[in-house]
């Protein structure tokens, strides 16, 4: 075997490719088994989740590939492993924040699913509280609050779904929870 065999830096492209390959895939396979088993339609993230997964194997994948081809022979190939060992892992939790997130209706429950968690607002209870105080404008909040302390708040300029038709369901099942006690 020639001495260039075991270089250092052979070693640590392969344990580094190795990692970044090991993040992109898992995140790959967590978003599609969290989309599998708990995403129910209603509001969301995904296109922003989606974008954030493709930017990640953009900088996991390409930025590598582009420094052991293009760049000096294939020394700046490290250098851009690294960089990318770096970025990537906060594309990849923004990715599955934003992919991992859903607030639906279930029969009279407002629910918000995140990640590992899940909040479940009772709209029938009389201390609920639907704050939407500025409706249909370019960017506003909307949350929902239970006695317990309980809230799912979000924006609207980053929320994906039918946000009208969401609030409408809610305050109709609020409206007729409430009358009927």
């Amino acid at each position: 075997m020639s001495g260039n065999a075991f270089n250092p830096e052979i070693i640590l492209d392969i344990v580094l490719i190795f990692l970044l390959g090991t993040m992109l895939i898992l995140a790959y396979v967590f978003c599609a088994v969290w989309r599998v088993k708990r995403y129910r339609k209603g509001l969301h993230h995904s296109t922003a989740g989606f974008a954030f997964l493709v930017l990640s194997s953009f900088f996991g994948i390409f930025l590598p590939i582009g420094g052991f081809t293009f760049f000096d022979g294939g020394t700046a190939g490290t250098k851009l492993l690294i960089i990318a060992v770096v970025f990537c892992p906060f594309l990849i939790a923004l990715a599955l924040r934003c992919t991992c997130f859903c607030i639906f209706l279930d029969t009279n429950f407002v629910v918000q699913r995140v990640l590992f968690s899940e909040v479940r607002i009772d709209l029938s209870d009389s201390e609920t509280f639907i704050d939407d105080s500025k409706p249909f404008t370019i960017s506003f909040s909307i949350g929902i609050y239970s006695k317990g302390n309980q809230c799912i708040c979000f924006n609207s300029r980053r929320i994906e779904g039918d946000l009208r038709l969401f609030l409408d369901e809610c305050k109709k099942v609020k409206k007729e929870k409430t009358t009927s006690l």
